[in-house]
């Protein structure tokens, strides 16, 4: 609620009025719950890259398609949090470099395998979920927010 008393409408010779409008206080909230939701799935990508017995897709190199999906969907939640160019580069950047760094720890665990491939189908999904950002999928959010408020 810090934020409620932060947001203030002026009152004409009477100062500042606390009430904050119900409005823009739905929208700082949706904001917020939607970096939870984007942290919470970053936090799910690493317990299933680490887990000692991962789900399995029942088709030929079928943890390559969970890899590329896994990371399309999480660059397309961030990308809609992130909407400047440069904000979504370094974005793919870093998700690109996350998925470089847990095949490495996986290879240190003991139970997991490091794979060139799962890096190549992880960043080949930050790719996939650059370009569904850019189509009417990427104001998924955004369309959600205004339902909202």
């Amino acid at each position: 609620m810090k934020a409620c008393v932060l947001i203030c409408r002026r009152r004409k010779n009477s100062g500042f009025n606390l009430k904050p409008s119900l409005k823009t206080a739905l929208k700082i909230n949706v904001r917020q719950f939607w970096l939870a939701v984007g942290i919470a799935i970053i936090a799910l990508l690493w317990y299933l890259s680490l887990m000692r017995s991962p789900p399995n897709i029942d088709v030929a190199d079928g943890d390559k398609y969970g890899h590329l999906l896994a990371y399309a969907g999480t660059m397309w939640w961030w990308a809609q949090l992130w909407r400047t160019w440069r904000k979504r580069l370094r974005l793919a950047f870093l998700l690109a470099m996350m998925g470089v760094v847990i095949e490495f720890v996986q290879g240190a665990t003991g139970w997991r395998t490091f794979d060139v491939m799962d890096m190549l189908a992880n960043g080949a999904g930050v790719l996939v979920g650059w370009v569904l950002v850019v189509t009417p999928l990427g104001r998924a959010l955004q369309m959600m927010e205004k339902r909202v408020s």
